[in-house]
């Protein structure tokens, strides 16, 4: 059976871990050198739903063995990590990204042009605040679901006759997705209410239980839409998400976009564990967050085309003050961004 290395011990990088250890899938958990000796010692851990947390029993290593990889650092940490692990290797490793943001399969591609690429869309919840530890939420047997799919278009046109899609099916519920490039702007979307909860540091149903919370995800998705049509950019579906679904919530009059926004919502919240999205948890942890390369990217992309953004704006500086030790802001502060008002930071 081909090895699987897993790079990175994030919460992303650990639920992949949990997920193949229970199917019997051998593979490596590969960090970086500076980390190794300290989880080696604490160990790897996970628990999900109702279970009690388990050791996740695999080796940890500092070089990449595997001729499977599953790419899961930060998309700012991503060149670095190909460099490391990749680069030079030929078509007999296959690379799975699983990066938010709409980048990255442009930087594998450059970078390691000659290796197999293909890429995940994370559609599962898990958080990771201690070293070594992830809670995920889902059920003790559930499989966790990824969109999956290559930016080759040929590729992608059978990615269930892939050897790695047949590898994989046992431990994750794989859904192909039309156009990678597509789905990857789909997810870009939805995300960026991550930075919601970053900006103030609230877990997502006290934001979205705020009059305006839900409304705020929607104005955020609204530009990010806007950003998207204006480039041209053709959305694919997502497991937890259609084109047509989110189009059609960016055309509501506001009471009815906020109520679809809170319905689709209650779906993949749960009360048993907050939803904090990655970019809150990069702040407890206190390291740096992929802000620039989600909201930040909108806003960067809708300066030359004359599309305003004024929320995603208000969300990329006030996540980027967090990083330098600022407070959290308010909601009511980011209502006053995204209608242009004068107010000042709660």
């Amino acid at each position: 059976m081909p090895f699987v290395s897993i790079i990175g011990a994030g919460a992303v990088g650990l639920a992949l871990a949990d997920a193949l250890l229970k199917k019997g899938i051998p593979f490596e958990v590969v960090v970086r050198k500076e980390r190794l000796a300290d989880l080696n010692a604490r160990g790897l851990w996970s628990k999900r739903l109702r279970c009690s947390i388990t050791p996740i029993k695999a080796p940890i290593v500092s070089e990449c063995t595997g001729d499977i990889i599953l790419m899961t650092p930060k998309l700012f940490a991503l060149p670095q990590a190909i460099q490391a692990h990749v680069r030079g290797r030929s078509a007999e490793t296959s690379v799975v990204l699983l990066q938010n943001g709409i980048t990255a399969d442009a930087t594998l591609r450059r970078l390691a042009p000659n290796v197999k690429s293909y890429g995940g869309i994370v559609a599962f919840t898990s958080t990771s605040l201690k070293s070594g530890e992830v809670e995920i939420l889902a059920e003790e047997n559930e499989q966790l679901v990824l969109g999956f799919g290559s930016d080759d278009r040929e590729t992608n046109s059978r990615i269930k006759e892939e050897p790695i899609f047949e590898l994989l099916s046992p431990a994750f519920d794989l859904r192909p997705v039309r156009h990678l490039d597509g789905a990857r702007w789909s997810k870009l979307i939805v995300n960026l209410n991550n930075a919601l909860f970053a900006a103030t540091g609230l877990p997502a149903r006290r934001v979205y239980a705020h009059p305006y919370g839900a409304w705020l995800a929607v104005t955020a998705m609204r530009e990010g839409l806007a950003v998207a049509k204006a480039s041209g950019v053709k959305l694919a579906r997502i497991p937890w998400a259609s084109p047509m679904m989110l189009k059609f919530l960016a055309a509501l009059p506001d009471a009815a976009a906020m109520a679809l926004f809170r319905r689709q919502a209650e779906k993949v919240l749960s009360p048993e564990m907050d939803t904090l999205g990655s970019t809150l948890q990069s702040l407890k942890r206190g390291e740096p967050t992929e802000i620039d390369e989600l909201n930040g990217a909108i806003v960067r992309l809708a300066t030359p085309l004359g599309v305003a953004t004024p929320l995603n704006a208000a969300l990329t500086r006030a996540v980027q003050e967090q990083g330098r030790g600022g407070a959290p802001v308010s909601l009511d502060w980011l209502v006053d961004q995204a209608l242009g008002t004068d107010a000042a930071a709660a």
